[in-house]
């Protein structure tokens, strides 16, 4: 029976975030905690590397961090907006410029599905649409439904 404390240390708490880095978005289970834990334990033992591993997990489930992957396996919760529409989608770490060259900008449109924000492309870039411009952008996808 192993009667040593099984504290989480500052120190054991960077070890895991290096960890949660290194494996990213793919799936993992507690032995790989384990074994990432093993070396930073005193006195060294493997059912104490469990226990630890056991508690940063739990801790971080609790926080919404990981989520289950199937029975034995851990991932990273996927950060994501949820749209007006209810769907989630994925929220990139960095940002994503998306261009578009045309001759024609006014024919353009662009609609946040998040915030339901329309915009509408111009000489100098896009402009948040007027009021009409909406209801003309309504009746297209209307149309396009069809």
């Amino acid at each position: 029976m192993n009667t040593h404390k099984t504290s989480v240390t500052p120190s054991l708490r960077k070890v895991w975030v290096v960890f949660l880095d290194s494996v990213g978005a793919k799936p993992f289970r507690r032995s790989a905690v384990s074994k990432v834990v093993y070396p930073h334990t005193n006195p060294r033992s493997l059912s104490r590397a469990d226990a630890l591993a056991d508690k940063l997990i739990q801790a971080s489930a609790k926080t919404g961090e990981l989520v289950r992957h199937g029975h034995l396996h851990w991932m990273r919760a996927q950060k994501g907006r949820t749209l007006k529409s209810g769907r989630k989608v994925a929220e990139l770490a960095d940002t994503v410029d998306l261009k578009l060259a045309t001759h024609c900008p006014g024919k353009w449109l662009a609609v946040d599905l998040e915030t339901g924000d329309v915009w509408i492309g111009s000489r100098s870039g896009w402009k948040r649409a007027d009021k009409e411009q909406r209801a003309e952008a309504a009746g297209v996808l209307k149309q396009a439904k069809g």
